[in-house]
């Protein structure tokens, strides 16, 4: 029960605010909180909103302690999502209906030449654990495949993974032209030098032949 503070609302049948003594907190029976409510007229709050949990994380505004499910994002398995332009996260599609100026890659081995690869640790304020990684770096990929490169609200590079796998086919695709080209021209070579052979064999059987006869 709240003992003391201000601007705090709690709905529901003997609901608790996070705090009993702390300001501007909501609690939506013990299950929706939210904290920094001090938004008043037409001023937006600060504060941030949390669902099955008391504590919502710093730095966001909606913490989910559990699993999220849309009805609208219902889709067969295994579906990815994305974000468009206007934010709004929605499922992935890749059908070419929906393209247009389709051209091939056909620069992948220059392309996947100049990438970077490198291992790093992650930044403690990012929050993305302290194991070794592998990977790339946004700013380094941004001059091979912008393409691939996107940017946060605050300006920080993002790196779609996923579509690197289009250059390195690409790569594999033209590495493999080459590789069946120097096959043929070897088994071109291959050809010649037996031909190039059997006329030496046949020549040389001629000669003998013209040896014998002389020495008879």
């Amino acid at each position: 029960a709240v003992t003391s503070g201000n601007g705090n609302i709690g709905i529901g049948s003997g609901v608790d605010v996070p705090s009993p003594g702390a300001d501007h907190q909501l609690s939506i029976g013990n299950l929706i909180y939210g904290t920094g409510l001090d938004g008043t007229g037409a001023f937006i709050s600060t504060g941030r909103i949390a669902i099955g949990a008391n504590d919502p994380l710093s730095g966001t505004r909606l913490d989910v302690n559990g699993y999220i499910r849309s009805r609208e994002l219902l889709g067969a398995a295994g579906t990815p999502l994305a974000v468009d332009t206007d934010g709004v996260i929605i499922l992935s599609s890749s059908d070419a209906a929906l393209k247009e100026a389709v051209e091939p890659i056909t620069d992948g081995l220059d392309l996947v030449a100049a990438l970077r690869p490198v291992r790093f640790d992650w930044k403690p304020e990012t929050r993305m654990g302290s194991a070794r990684q592998i990977g790339f770096l946004a700013d380094d990929v941004e001059a091979v495949l912008p393409e691939v490169v996107g940017r946060r609200p605050d300006g920080m590079r993002t790196l779609d993974y996923p579509k690197l796998t289009a250059a390195l086919a690409a790569a594999l695709q033209q590495q493999q032209a080459q590789i069946a080209d120097l096959l043929a021209r070897d088994e071109e070579r291959r050809a010649r030098d037996e031909e190039q052979q059997s006329r030496i064999d046949a020549l040389s059987i001629e000669l003998a032949a013209i040896s014998s006869s002389q020495h008879q």
